[in-house]
């Protein structure tokens, strides 16, 4: 165990722990950060990234794990919200801008850099494994869960033979579809649920956010984390309301990104439509990995059900492949 400093003096967690959050993904989060300020000449203030990061990445906020929720958020205003309660409709469109926002910016940083990111600051990302527990045990007991809540429900019943298609790639599908694609591959936060992200009220009406929590980070296809946080991060009926919003609000900013600090290229819809229609299979995988987790909240439960049936029955979803 070792002791954090600054405002998280007198706190201590793992060595491990503090590596990844402020060793490694910290670095990366502040070298991006400088970068971009220096790139955008004074606009924006600090810039995005400066502005999305708090001074210390080291916080978790859930009362499940170790909590260090950093003082400098609460003291000065910054709330989160429970993953239960989930965001608002507002608060999901505002941070799918921020997060194209920075995927974008991590992008125009490579390109203009010219560097390799998984080479300069090794360790930082976490990399899929077929043989993870959570591809595994996971998503086995998962799937049995669910035929178990699903076997004679005639609203379930059918979507069964559909799922069977996803249980025999697991977890082939899951490792070969997180390898990035470049050039637009970017770095994910991987866990935009509502606890890690925190949202206060400026004097004249604009909302400022901060992300926390960035120890499961992943060089992959940008619109996952937009996908997560769509799905685990809001109640059903405002996910499928929002959804197209958030959507344009994240592509508009990934671009605007790559325009503003002068990559030379843009994000094309139909490469951003591609990774989003990958991302929903996905996450019918998370969904199911994450039943065994969340059976004793009826809201999750109902959440992550609606999320898996949605996915099923939409024409416009294919069958997942290896292809």
């Amino acid at each position: 165990m070792i002791p954090t400093q600054g405002l998280m003096a007198g706190l201590v967690t793992s060595e491990g722990f503090h590596h990844t959050e402020t060793g490694q993904y910290g670095r990366f989060l502040r070298v991006v950060a400088q970068w971009e300020r220096r790139r955008l000449g004074g606009g924006h203030g600090g810039g995005w990234v400066g502005g999305m990061v708090p001074a210390h990445t080291l916080a978790l906020s859930t009362d499940a794990h170790l909590t260090l929720v950093l003082p400098d958020l609460t003291h000065q205003g910054f709330q989160a919200k429970s993953v239960i309660d989930g965001l608002t409709g507002d608060q999901a469109i505002q941070v799918s801008a921020l997060v194209g926002r920075y995927h974008g910016t991590v992008v125009a940083y490579k390109l203009v850099t010219a560097t390799d990111l998984q080479t300069a600051f090794p360790q930082c990302f976490n990399v899929a494994s077929t043989d993870s527990p959570v591809f595994t045990v996971f998503s086995k007991t998962g799937f049995e869960r669910l035929r178990q809540e699903w076997d004679g429900k005639d609203t379930y019943t059918p979507l069964l033979d559909k799922l069977m298609l996803y249980e025999s790639l697991v977890p082939e599908f899951i490792v070969s579809n997180l390898l990035p694609q470049e050039p637009f591959a970017t770095a994910l936060h991987g866990d935009l649920q509502p606890s890690n992200l925190f949202f206060r009220c400026t004097d004249d009406g604009d909302t400022e956010i901060k992300v926390i929590d960035w120890a499961t980070a992943r060089y992959s296809h940008g619109p996952l984390d937009l996908i997560y946080l769509l799905n685990m991060g809001l109640e059903t009926q405002v996910r499928r309301q929002v959804t197209e919003e958030a959507k344009d609000a994240y592509f508009t900013a990934f671009n605007a990104a790559l325009r503003e600090l002068g990559a030379g290229m843009s994000y094309p819809r139909s490469a951003f439509d591609t990774a989003y229609l990958l991302g929903r299979q996905l996450i019918v995988l998370w969904s199911i990995m994450s039943v065994n987790l969340f059976f004793t909240h009826p809201t999750l439960t109902s959440r992550l059900h609606a999320i898996i049936a949605d996915v099923l029955l939409d024409p416009s979803v294919p069958p997942p492949s290896l292809s």
